[in-house]
């Protein structure tokens, strides 16, 4: 494999030596500095997992990473805190070192493409890009995904130029291993098929060629068979335009880049540079424009961070545009401009709060809590933010509440801020709102004390169904079972109808097909509720807190 490099380097480089310490050092800079956000939440709770725990995360058996997308991130993160550590800064170094790595790889696949000039600019680009810096600094797959599509794509570019032995295998591992880093670099393998069969037509039905497909398919077939599960991301683009503007750092820079790709594509067109300036352009535009499609379906998956693997493209493009600029003094000063524009663009960065403040929620929880507090999350996948810089601060075991009477006080983590009043119902009814974290960002951290005198002025139970309206016929037959049919609903049961009880219980049937019932259980269960699931409805599932009432789950079963 030392072969495959060494038409790419022959001796050690001091420019890409001095690009790869640039991208470390941006990258490392105030690294752990804010506090992990949601999606890093669960990535430390998978470096925490054991080799069976591992195997079930990558399969997809995992309810936090459904489908099993990113798995070789996971493997690789788990080994990587079991040596540095599980702090931020040691949880996001391996990011920072894989982004490193991938700027030497840019500058060799650019120098391939187009000139020695154009790949040295493309890895500057690609260190200073604000949102490769973003995720570089984000303990998430996307800097590894970055890396091995950048390997493939090289190995591929050799491939087609000198073909050989050892390239083929290094294109068949990184291509592998891309798909195993997260399902997005299929497209990319998309576009390097296309673009043989553009290039080489008949030639690219070879025994060498159909090999390393055939290999490339085995090797990903495992991981195949867990592709299904929903995306978690909800943080997706409207248009291309605003997904275009998220990948290159800002308007400012978009515009730029779009103006020298175009150039740059235009003057490889006129230096018959055809197929390098094609695969390059169809590495940016054919993923785009395809998940674009896709996402009339599911809005979710049209987000920039899946998209980065195209971000390499539009920076190599940029960067052979700015090298072929007439003048040198124009090229300097175009660098110039762009070093500038994306200086902001990290400072800016830099200075963003958190997405998620969990350690500012947990410390908040940690600095009131007593003896026999329970906890609520709602939703309940908040809870391994907590669990994180819960055992950073030393507490290994969650915060439950003891059994027999219910808990004196209860704590509720919303992770949409709702105002306590919203909430009351939520937990019985029997609470009282007494003080909330400071922290104005998600999550948000309310704290609920016993009512000093419960309320008697109930004398039948409540029957409350969705959005406040229980439908006639349910109501009917409900009045019929003994049962007072009034509202408004409390918060978060949209698709449920329920009861609240003379004493302040809260019982009640959902109806949701493939609802998460584990999830839901251990949301409430540490606040005294009980998930129970019903046997003539397959899709219907109980949720009972309190004693026993007129309106059972049978009734509230039968009726709706």
């Amino acid at each position: 494999m030392k072969r495959v490099f060494a038409a790419g380097i022959s001796r050690i480089d001091p420019a890409i030596v001095a690009l790869t310490i640039l991208a470390f050092g941006v990258a490392s800079y105030r690294l752990g500095t804010k506090s992990l956000w949601l999606d890093e939440a669960y990535s430390a709770d998978f470096a925490r997992l054991g080799l069976s725990g591992l195997g079930k995360l990558v399969s997809g058996g995992n309810s936090l990473n459904a489908g099993g997308n990113g798995g070789l991130y996971f493997v690789l993160l788990n080994f990587w805190a079991h040596l540095f550590g599980y702090s931020e800064t040691a949880l996001r170094s391996l990011t920072v070192l894989l982004g490193g790595l991938s700027v030497p790889v840019m500058v060799l696949l650019g120098t391939r493409l187009f000139s020695r000039g154009a790949g040295l600019v493309a890895g500057l680009l690609l260190a200073l890009s604000p949102f490769f810096v973003h995720y570089e600094q984000t303990a998430r797959t996307y800097a590894l995904v970055v890396l091995l599509v950048l390997l493939s794509s090289y190995f591929f570019v050799r491939e087609m130029e000198q073909p050989s032995r050892a390239r083929r295998v290094g294109f068949v591992l990184a291509s592998s291993l891309a798909f195993y880093a997260h399902y997005f670099a299929a497209f990319v393998l998309l576009v390097q098929f296309l673009t043989l069969l553009a290039v080489k037509r008949r030639g690219a039905f070879t025994r060498d060629w159909l090999v390393a497909g055939g290999a490339i398919a085995i090797l990903c077939a495992p991981e195949l068979l867990t592709v299904g599960g929903q995306p978690a991301g909800t943080r997706y683009s409207t248009s291309l335009i605003s997904l275009s503007s998220a990948l290159a750092g800002g308007g400012i820079l978009l515009i730029a880049l779009v103006i020298l790709a175009c150039y740059g594509l235009a003057r490889a067109v006129a230096d018959r540079r055809l197929w390098p300036a094609g695969f390059v352009a169809a590495w940016f535009l054919v993923p785009v424009l395809l998940v674009f499609a896709i996402s009339k379906h599911d809005p979710r998956l049209f987000n920039s961070y899946y998209l980065i693997v195209v971000l390499p493209a539009l920076l190599l493009l940029a960067a052979a545009g700015l090298a072929r600029l007439p003048g040198r003094a124009t090229g300097i000063i175009t660098l110039g401009l762009l070093i500038i524009c994306s200086g902001v663009g990290i400072s800016d960065w830099y200075r963003q709060p958190p997405v998620n403040d969990y350690r500012a929620a947990t410390r908040y929880f940690l600095a009131h809590e007593q003896p026999g507090d329970a906890v609520v999350y709602y939703p309940w996948w908040l809870r391994p933010g907590f669990a994180y810089y819960e055992a950073l601060a030393g507490r290994s075991d969650p915060t439950v509440a003891p059994s027999g009477s219910p808990p004196k006080r209860i704590w509720l983590v919303l992770g949409g801020g709702a105002p306590p009043q919203q909430t009351e119902q939520f937990i019985g009814g029997a609470y009282t709102p007494v003080g909330m974290s400071p922290a104005s960002s998600s999550p948000s951290v309310y704290l609920y004390r016993t009512k000093s005198t419960p309320s008697t002025t109930q004398s039948t139970s409540k029957v409350i169904g969705p959005n406040g309206v229980v439908p006639s016929a349910v109501a009917a037959c409900l009045k019929a079972g003994g049962a007072q049919v009034q509202g408004p609903k409390p918060a978060g049961f949209g698709k449920a109808v329920y009861a609240v009880t003379p004493d302040s219980a809260v019982i009640g049937v959902f109806k949701a097909p493939n609802l998460d019932i584990a999830g839901y259980r251990q949301t409430f269960s540490s606040s005294g509720f009980q998930i129970v699931p019903l046997k003539a409805d397959p899709a219907a599932f109980g949720i009972i807190k309190g004693k026993a009432t007129p309106v059972d789950l049978a009734l509230l079963s039968r009726c709706t």
